[in-house]
């Protein structure tokens, strides 16, 4: 998983020659997917964890799952703050500093 994370920074060359444009779409779903999906988030974890073998992320349920894509759309900041009711002062504009 850290050298597939490494494929983000400026300059980075995979390992993967074939068709790395691919192996990014798949990382960026497999992640977003991760978010809204609890199985394939926990089997994400155990491998980061060295708790499981990164196959354990290949399975069929966890591939199928990735190729059908999110079901909801991503929250907006105001969806995404508005769970959390004690950080609704983040939306409020800064004071302004009383000089």
């Amino acid at each position: 998983m850290a050298v597939g994370a490494d494929q983000w920074f400026p300059g980075a060359e995979l390992t993967i020659k074939r068709a790395p444009e691919l192996m990014r779409r798949f990382t960026a779903r497999f992640a977003r997917m991760t978010t809204e999906n609890a199985a394939l988030s926990n089997a994400s974890f155990n491998v980061a964890a060295l708790q499981a073998p990164p196959s354990s992320m290949m399975t069929l349920p966890a591939l199928l799952t990735v190729a059908r894509g999110p079901r909801r759309a991503p929250l907006t900041r105001e969806q995404a703050i508005a769970q959390y009711p004690e950080f609704g002062d983040l939306l409020k504009p800064a004071p302004a500093d009383a000089a």
